[in-house]
């Protein structure tokens, strides 16, 4: 786990991964992978907020670069999954007051795999914008797939997804704002 942390470290959540950077955090994934090959990931202990360290998923990092067209920098990325409720939110947030926000139905498919259906999409539009600032705009959700938790601890998740993306989050305290 800390060899992947300290791999991931400089590289923007994923933005500016230099090639020598990818194959340390591939190495490390790979450890960690066959250190959970076997666990079961899909039951209460995968309801946290976690939030984003590193990704290879390329709408997640555009958005996370481009957050200027929002009117602000994007802040932080957080994935928040309750089991129980069956649902999951992919959250970006764009301070202050703005944030992108996708809805995610849940079941779990074995003992790593975790399908998703999306729901709902919204953008809440920050405060920089004077008439638009504080306003939430719904957008058509479009997309479902699955992802497999290689490996979780009590501080870190590591997913691969059915695009063959990577994804890195630690937990967080993060709350959705009502």
């Amino acid at each position: 786990r800390d060899r992947l942390l300290d791999a991931v470290e400089g590289t923007r959540r994923g933005a500016a991964t230099t090639p020598a950077a990818r194959a340390a955090i591939e190495e490390a994934v790979d450890e960690l992978e066959r250190l959970g090959k076997g666990k079961t990931y899909t039951g209460a202990e995968l309801s946290a907020a976690w939030r984003l360290v590193w990704t290879t998923e390329k709408e997640t990092l555009w958005l996370l670069e481009n957050g200027g067209l929002f009117g602000t920098a994007a802040g932080e990325s957080y994935q928040v999954i309750d089991v129980e409720a069956g649902s999951l939110n992919n959250i970006i947030t764009f301070p202050p007051g703005g944030l992108f926000n996708v809805d995610s139905d849940i079941s779990a498919d074995g003992a790593q795999r975790t399908n998703f259906q999306f729901t709902a999409a919204a953008l809440t539009v920050g405060e920089p914008f004077p008439l638009l600032g504080g306003r939430t705009f719904n957008l058509p959700p479009k997309g479902q797939g699955w992802f497999d938790t290689v490996y979780m601890d009590e501080r870190i998740r590591v997913a691969k997804d059915i695009r063959g993306d990577t994804l890195v989050v630690e937990r967080s305290d993060y709350v959705i704002p009502k």
